[in-house]
């Protein structure tokens, strides 16, 4: 299926709207800190390693090698997934220093609420793992006609966002902007990817799964992780992602060649 001919789907502008209405309920009411301290709480009824393990699929690595089934087998998504990330990956950077929000760590007493791993302090706003999460999620979704995959996508990514708040290094301000932001950068990726169709040429095509196969390889190698519980689940993803990639690349390398 070419990007030209995807079809319109009803999370396109359902997401980012109830977003939208989530943030303004936080700043109407000054509940940001009430809620943070309230869902941060709840995360006590689950083991440290899960909500550890959640947040990493968020990690910018491992987002990335999620995409490599995809190669040689959709171009389109694979292509206006590579733009979308690129596009939250500028905008969340560029909002981070505009804001300069100070992270939970920085301002609320150790003992006032749960930290997993490292006590970020600096550049909250908005969420970088969960602005990748919804990128990611936003393409596929968007890409496919298939709305219980578009749900458990939507779940996923949700669960990402909140065990940025359950580890304690974001404010549901940030989740929240981070989840408008990466959505709408699917949203205006795909746009993108329509106007420029390079990317759908078979010599993209394969300089993108490369990379994607390198990193691949290099987190099974080297697991890249601030969670130390994690590394076994990194290289077992790492591992399953070119395992399950393995036709599309021999389609992509093999079967076209020439």
């Amino acid at each position: 299926m070419s990007p030209s001919a995807w079809p319109a789907n009803p999370w396109r502008w359902l997401v980012p709207l109830a977003g939208v209405l989530a943030m303004a309920a936080i700043v109407i009411t000054g509940s940001n800190r009430t809620l943070f301290l309230w869902i941060n709480k709840q995360g006590l009824f689950a083991d440290d390693v899960v909500w550890a393990a959640m947040t990493m699929l968020g990690d910018g690595w491992i987002a990335m090698i999620l995409l490599l089934p995809l190669a040689g087998r959709r171009p389109d998504i694979l292509w206006a997934a590579m733009i979308a990330g690129l596009l939250s990956t500028v905008l969340v950077v560029g909002l981070k220093l505009a804001f300069g929000v100070a992270r939970p760590p920085a301002v609320l007493s150790p003992e006032s609420f749960h930290l997993i791993g490292p006590a970020l302090k600096a550049t909250a706003f908005p969420s970088g793992h969960t602005a990748t999460i919804f990128a990611w999620a936003g393409v596929v979704a968007l890409g496919f006609k298939n709305g219980w995959l578009g749900a458990g996508l939507l779940l996923i990514a949700a669960a990402v966002g909140l065990s940025r708040i359950m580890v304690g290094v974001h404010w549901p301000l940030d989740v929240l902007g981070g989840a408008l932001l990466g959505w709408m950068s699917a949203v205006w990726a795909i746009e993108l990817a329509r106007r420029w169709p390079r990317g759908m040429e078979i010599a993209t095509q394969r300089l993108i799964a490369a990379v994607l196969a390198l990193a691949a390889l290099y987190l099974l190698l080297w697991p890249v992780t601030s969670y130390a519980d994690t590394q076994v689940l990194q290289r077992v993803i790492a591992l399953s992602c070119l395992m399950l990639a393995l036709p599309g690349l021999i389609r992509l390398f093999v079967t076209s060649h020439g």
